[in-house]
């Protein structure tokens, strides 16, 4: 007893320091409520034990027969109610979703015949989730593991109101993203980084660029909650949608599971993975101390196959990774449990470029690298009252450069770099037969990394039956460290010219030298101090929470209060950065004055200000009748920057202002959060027994989204960034899902949207503040606008036992198919007269039609998997088929904008055109031996333009 005692005092005070010097977001626990009666009279039963099987967690009735489980992880549970003189009843398989309440009510006999015996009930997940205040979707690992996709995030995309946007950074014109692995995600018309990704409660977002490239093993996840309408108070800087993985933690008995897929006998595209899981107590027969780890080794020799390519893989577009997760369960009282865990993954690619094609080496190379560690304290102070504390660090880190030269900053230096060939559509690779080096390489690196240190500390009580109150607070300190130099050949420069044009802090180029004083090699450092050193802005909030329950009415009304201090420094006055006090103009300024009215100093900045926020949320639930639930919400949201347009190197900055050498935006600590005010209503109603429809409607407002601009300045205007982008969006959505009946179960989703705005993405008006033209004063919509989606999901699954019979064999029983059909209708795009949209001169286009008011062409995709199971012993052994694109249909993702087609630009039709066609009649031996004809043509059927061909995969999954 003193021992735990003793481990408990420890443990409250690691929490105390922590909270002292170090967030997370949200807890993955649910509430277990519901009310035990007398079957025969109806009336509520005071004094019943109802206790989760095989845990401490349980509560007594209250003297109207009601009960409520505070604090229970997310999973699946048995459960059972007791009382003297009654029959026990469990009920088996219950689950618990994060944030809601699971509701399961009791009906006890007296009859001394059943008394004493204990009736056993299979429970099954309920239709209409009755506490439900917004759109929600819950995927539980069983059905992932169902599903014909092994990246979480497919997951998400299959939702309504999800945009599954996949943009050819080869062909677009008006700004874009950063590249990702994963497709980018939009929810209801939101950019990219208005989406909160949580594992466990915690912010794996990168908060530099909004990208999440953390993967997850599907076979650690043990739940995915996806909310695309409104959120509690207990989330923050999010403004479309929040995702919550759940992973799985230590159990009583050993088990596990090894599984390989691979495509090595179906097709070329090399998928290879191999994962392993394994979980159960740290020491036999101690239930105390249990742990759980998983692994993932991914190989892929084409990491984005794309039909038109005959078959074949992309070049250079392959992809090398794993996944790593652990996670430590320690009991250290029926009350008090600690939790450890780590989660991580490293990937290194490169990305297939159809200009580089004849120069494949020298393509963009990435390397990824993310991990998470985490701290958790949970304490049961009483049955109605708990509190949480965690801790933990996150970073993020990517590199991207030459393939060739990739992270050694001294290989880029060159006084030339090749230029493109004659017909101006490639880059030109190494000539064999000579000596020299004639390839052009990716005169570009970027070296970034993102971390933040976070803690959080919230208290739930379930004050009395119909209230259940949460306060919370929050605290993140980050460290941001970004380099780019967007021409690394002059470094051959050195320190004089060679570093003109990098942008940088937290990061510096440090240059190496021999005796004689030469430059001999260059490196990427750290840099800690003065005016370019590391990025550390921190953020604040603090939340109430108050959920409402009452005779079915749920009311989930919150208030959230944000802080952000970004920490740097500001200059005093846009229009003259290099001299705010214009001490030039002054006659009796001395030449020292003069010159630094040149120059960019300490005393041209200013501190940024500090920005404050208030969030109301009001979410409400309401039952019509039995089976029928109306909700409705309205919620204001404040999304952070992301940061990477908040910083820049001063003397960078300095830079663009004195030479204005070429156009790239820097950063702007001025930025204000973006605002969105959503509103939403639905209408759920349960079908029968078995189905359900779901209807809803919602709105949003959005303001002070982030553009690129022109500023005008002394002595040289520069590009950078204001709150100046708006637009609205709104949309239906439709639902029907089936659990399983007949062995059939299926989800049937539809969503309407309009996603209208001034600018899609921050840098979607780059060439209007390059040109400084009149920027877009009419919303218009935006690159990720798909109007209609549907999406169906069916599931046919046997049991043992179940099919057709041979004798005594049952050959499909164990068996199933999952098929998923998803429709889409095209992306839009901005008509513009025919020009040469692949050539690499620079080009800019005259538009045809307003922004974004022609669509792209319809998609149409099924994937499927079947599966079927074994036993061996106490092994069971899954054997499955894995196809993606069944029909193999060429669905394009991306169109030239002078004719709407993926594969044809059209110029070549025009006069220029065919002067072109003429001018380079002859055959190149160093690009495939074709002319030019040959050669404009293989260039404008880029597979970037389309999306996967069919692909087949075999994997098989042994589980104990």
């Amino acid at each position: 007893m003193f021992k735990h005692k003793l481990i408990l005092y420890l443990l409250t005070a690691a929490v105390a320091l922590l909270l002292l010097s170090s967030t997370a977001f949200a807890a993955n626990v649910g509430k277990v409520a519901g009310r035990v009666v007398d079957r025969e009279t109806g009336e509520g039963l005071p004094t019943v034990a109802v206790q989760l099987v095989g845990t401490n967690m349980g509560a007594l009735t209250d003297v109207d027969g009601q009960y409520t489980i505070l604090n229970v992880p997310v999973g699946e549970y048995d459960i059972k109610a007791e009382l003297v003189g009654y029959q026990p009843i469990e009920k088996r398989g219950i689950f618990v979703s994060v944030d809601l309440t699971t509701y399961v009510d009791f009906e006890l006999t007296s009859r001394a015949i059943d008394v004493g015996e204990v009736q056993v009930v299979e429970a099954e997940r309920p239709l209409v989730i009755r506490d439900q205040t917004s759109t929600l979707r819950l995927v539980s690992g069983d059905e992932i593991q169902n599903l014909p996709t092994k990246d979480y995030q497919d997951v998400i995309g299959f939702s309504t109101g999800v945009v599954t946007y996949q943009d050819n950074f080869g062909i677009r014109q008006r700004g874009g993203d950063e590249t990702s692995n994963n497709p980018t995600l939009n929810i209801r018309g939101g950019r990219q980084n208005e989406v909160a990704y949580m594992v466990d409660g915690f912010d794996t977002k990168d908060p530099l660029t909004g990208l999440a490239n953390l993967s997850i093993n599907n076979n650690s996840i043990e739940e995915i909650s996806i909310t695309t309408g409104g959120f509690n108070a207990e989330y923050g800087w999010i403004a479309s949608g929040a995702v919550q993985v759940t992973t799985k933690e230590g159990i009583r008995n050993y088990s596990g599971s090894v599984e390989a897929i691979t495509s090595n006998f179906t097709d070329d595209y090399g998928y290879n993975s191999y994962s392993v899981d394994f979980t159960g107590p740290i020491l036999p027969d101690n239930e105390k101390l249990s742990f759980f780890v998983s692994g993932e080794r991914r190989v892929e020799d084409d990491r984005s196959p794309h039909a038109l390519n005959d078959g074949d893989r992309l070049p250079n577009n392959d992809l090398r990774g794993w996944t790593w997760q652990g996670k430590l369960r320690y009991d250290v009282t029926p009350n008090f449990i600690a939790r450890i865990g780590i989660l991580g993954s490293y990937d290194e690619f490169d990305r297939y470029d159809r200009s580089f094609h004849f120069n494949q080496e020298h393509m963009a190379k990435f390397e990824d690298r993310n991990n998470s560690f985490y701290l958790q304290f949970t304490h049961n102070v009483s049955k109605k009252t708990f509190w949480t504390a965690k801790a933990n660090y996150f970073e993020t880190y990517r590199f991207l450069g030459d393939g060739v030269f990739f992270d050694d900053p001294w290989a880029y230096a060159s006084e030339l770099n090749p230029n493109f060939n004659d017909t101006k559509l490639f880059w030109p690779g190494d000539d064999p037969e000579t000596e020299e080096d004639e390839a052009h390489f990716f005169d570009d690196f970027t070296k970034r990394e993102s971390a933040y240190y976070g803690a959080e500390f919230d208290i739930t009580s379930q004050i009395n039956a119909e209230n259940e109150l949460k306060f919370g607070l929050e605290y993140q300190r980050h460290t941001l460290r970004w380099l780019r130099h967007a021409t690394p050949r002059r470094l051959y420069q050195g320190p004089e010219g060679g570093l003109d044009d990098v942008d940088n802090y937290g990061y510096d180029i440090v240059f190496q030298y021999d005796a004689d004083s030469n430059i001999v090699g260059a490196s990427i450092e750290d840099l800690d101090d003065g005016w370019n050193a590391a990025k550390h802005p921190y953020t604040f909030a603090a939340y109430l929470q108050d959920k409402f329950e009452w005779e079915g009415l749920v009311v989930n009304a919150g208030l959230r209060y944000d802080y952000l201090n970004v920490n740097t420094d500001r200059l005093i006055n846009d229009e003259i950065p290099l001299d705010p006090f214009e001490r030039a103009l002054d006659p009796d300024a001395t030449d020292e004055e003069i010159q630094m009215a040149q120059e960019l100093n300490p005393e041209d900045l200013e501190p940024a200000e500090a920005e404050q926020r208030l969030s109301p949320r009001l979410g409400i639930g309401f039952p019509v009748t039995d089976k029928t639930v109306f909700h409705l919400y309205y919620g204001k949201f404040f999304q952070r920057p992301e940061l990477q347009y908040l910083y820049t190197s001063y003397d960078y900055l300095e830079y663009m202002v004195r030479e204005a050498p070429y156009y790239n935006p820097v950063g702007n600590p001025n930025l204000e959060p973006e605002e969105t005010t959503a509103y939403e209503v639905g209408v759920t109603h349960q079908l029968g027994d078995n189905a359900r429809f779901d209807m809803t409607a919602y709105y949003k407002d959005i303001k002070n989204l982030t553009q690129v601009i022109n500023q005008p300045s002394q002595p040289n205007a520069f590009a950078t960034y204001r709150n100046q982008d708006y637009g609205t969006v709104k949309g239906l959505e439709f639902a029907m899902k089936m659990r399983r009946t007949r062995n059939i179960a299926f989800d049937i989703a539809y969503s309407l949207q309009y996603a209208n705005g001034t600018g899609s993405f921050a840098t979607s008006q780059t060439n209007i503040a390059w040109t400084n033209s009149e920027r877009p004063r009419r919303v218009s919509p935006l690159e990720f606008d798909q109007r209609h989606k549907i999406t169906a999901i069916v599931d046919v699954r046997s049991g043992r036992g179940e099919g057709p019979r041979l004798g005594d064999f049952y050959p499909l029983e164990k068996s199933g198919i999952n098929a998923v059909l998803t429709v889409g209708s095209g992306l839009p795009y901005s008509p513009s007269e025919i020009f040469n949209e692949v050539t690499l001169a620079a080009v800019s286009p005259n538009p045809a039609a307003p922004i974004n008011s022609r669509y792209g062409p319809w998609t149409y995709r099924v994937d499927l998997k079947a599966s079927r199971s074994f036993n061996i012993a106490s092994l069971d052994l899954n054997f499955y088929v894995w196809v993606l694109n069944v029909f193999d249909t060429e669905n394009a993702i991306a169109v030239y904008e002078g004719t709407g087609k993926p594969d044809d630009t059209g110029w070549l039709a025009t006069e220029p055109g065919q002067v072109f066609i003429d001018t380079y009649s002859e055959a190149d031996p160093n690009y495939g031996n074709m002319n030019g004809l040959e050669q404009y043509e293989f260039r404008q059927r880029d597979p970037r333009n389309y999306d996967i061909p069919r692909m087949i995969r075999l994997g098989m999954r042994l589980s104990f």
